[in-house]
């Protein structure tokens, strides 16, 4: 698209084209829908073979919804936006959401401590470091965990793969289990922050004061109220589902999209709230709608103000992950020099994105190329989903960026809240 063009709609289609049917390097499916908070219509494009229909459906709140490529790599499977993917962090937001409105429900609070709540939590330890013959030092942990609180994957910490070496333990983040994030903590509660398994823990504390697992809880409260019949953490329960699940693929060196097997177990035996959702572009729009239109029919005012605030006591251990250490993942759609802070399970952006997303903006990733955001002050929030890894992927990184600033052009001065 030319700088003089006036963008549309099909602007959008026509970047998803690019990048799915375009020459090398290329994706073997992308979806992306833009909900807004005036929305009158979805806009569907499905790329099947060499032919192209467009279906104009009443759908308020969502702007643009569209599917291009393949379920599987031998482009036999057309990708709909009702296709199952895994979501992978992605799952962190729903899961915040649980959190809140457990809290809502009187079920606990989010500064309480969760230690005395769930046993596991209850013995962690600080690693502080290890000793010359490679034992580890650890200490007691002398602060609360609160739902607040964060923990470190054991794949994003040298420490804690080595300490996990010296025990013996095989459980790790992927092996969708609780026991896989039972690792010591790398800091104090409150005195740093790393990417990690704050969420599953969240997740799992909720399951324990409701007496009920995730995926029950979950149905009940955001899923069924809202129409999102093809989300779960169970996929290999649902014929229905695993009939639509998306390959999942990688990109090699050179640049090849090959097939795959997903690092995360299949089946999993937990209910995981960090990482194990399976879905579909359809449901996380519906969820994206309803936030974006203020999250009332879902959770209350003073819940939407903690979901979307930042939660660190110093930005600057976020910064120094996120623009920093794990930029590739992490930061991959943040411009160079943005600064920010984390949420309940979001990062958030403290000033404009130019030409994008407004200040205090928040964003959700997923490692195979899952990406969301949602901005309540212009009233737009997206979603892009493809199945790829590894995470950081440079083609899905232009993808993303370019389909948000079309959408800017196209809605954000009609949208923005003064």
């Amino acid at each position: 698209m030319g700088s003089t063009e006036t963008p549309n709609q099909d602007s959008l289609s026509q970047i998803l084209e690019a990048h799915v049917n375009g020459e090398s390097p290329a994706l073997h499916n992308a979806c992306f829908s833009v909900a807004g908070k005036d929305g009158e219509y979805t806009y569907l494009v499905q790329k099947i073979a060499n032919s192209k229909k467009l279906i104009k459906i009443c759908a308020a709140g969502v702007l643009y919804s569209a599917a291009y490529g393949s379920r599987d790599l031998a482009r036999s499977q057309p990708v709909t936006t009702d296709s199952v993917f895994w979501i992978a962090s992605l799952t962190k937001l729903s899961t915040a959401i649980a959190s809140l409105i457990a809290v809502e429900k009187g079920l606990i609070t989010l500064d309480q401590n969760v230690r005395e709540i769930v046993p596991e939590l209850a013995q962690l330890e600080v690693l502080e470091g290890f000793d010359e013959d490679g034992t580890p030092r650890l200490r007691n942990c002398t602060s609360p965990i609160t739902l607040r609180s964060g923990f470190v994957y054991d794949k994003q910490h040298e420490g804690l793969q080595r300490w996990a070496a010296y025990v013996g333990k095989t459980e790790h983040t992927f092996t969708g289990s609780y026991a896989g994030y039972l690792y010591p903590l790398v800091f104090e509660p409150g005195q740093g922050w790393a990417y990690g398994s704050g969420m599953d823990w969240a997740g799992r504390v909720v399951e324990v004061v409701a007496k009920q697992n995730l995926e029950a809880f979950m149905k009940a409260n955001i899923w069924d109220p809202f129409g999102m019949d093809s989300t779960t953490f169970q996929p290999w329960t649902r014929p229905d589902l695993e009939a639509r699940l998306v390959e999942l693929a990688f990109r090699t060196p050179t640049g090849t999209v090959v097939k795959g097997k997903s690092p995360y177990a299949y089946p999993a035996p937990d209910c995981c709230g960090g990482v194990g959702l399976y879905s579909t572009p359809a449901d996380q729009t519906k969820l994206l709608s309803v936030l974006v239109n203020g999250g009332s029919s879902i959770m209350s005012a003073a819940s939407m103000k903690e979901l979307l605030g930042p939660q660190t006591s110093d930005p600057s251990h976020f910064l120094a992950v996120v623009c920093g250490t794990n930029r590739a993942h992490l930061g991959q759609t943040w411009p160079e020099g943005a600064v920010g802070d984390f949420g309940l399970s979001s990062s958030i952006n403290a000033d404009d994105f130019p030409g994008r997303r407004a200040a205090k903006s928040a964003n959700w990733q997923g490692m195979p190329g899952v990406h969301a955001w949602l901005d309540p002050t212009t009233g737009l929030a997206g979603l892009f989903v493809t199945q790829l890894l590894p995470p950081g992927d440079k083609v899905v990184t232009k993808c993303f960026g370019d389909l948000e600033r079309v959408v800017y052009q196209l809605y954000g001065s009609a949208t923005r809240r003064e």
